[in-house]
């Protein structure tokens, strides 16, 4: 299964807010720097490709982020 990013932030609280709306809203979401020293250099949260476009909806985003 191929994973794409559909927020980031150099806030791990705010990743964590946005994965919480995104499964709230029935989309399997995960932070893969959640547990990283390197996390202040920046944050990704993540959902399988085929809900991208149901994410970027809950997120309020136009596209993905680069």
């Amino acid at each position: 299964m191929d994973f794409v990013t559909v927020y980031k932030t150099r806030n791990l609280a705010d990743a964590e807010l946005i994965k919480c709306r995104l499964e709230g809203a029935g989309i399997p979401a995960f932070v893969p720097e959640e547990s990283s020293p390197l996390a202040v250099l920046g944050v990704r949260v993540q959902v399988a490709e085929s809900r991208k476009d149901d994410a970027l909806e809950v997120i309020g985003a136009d596209k993905l982020p680069e």
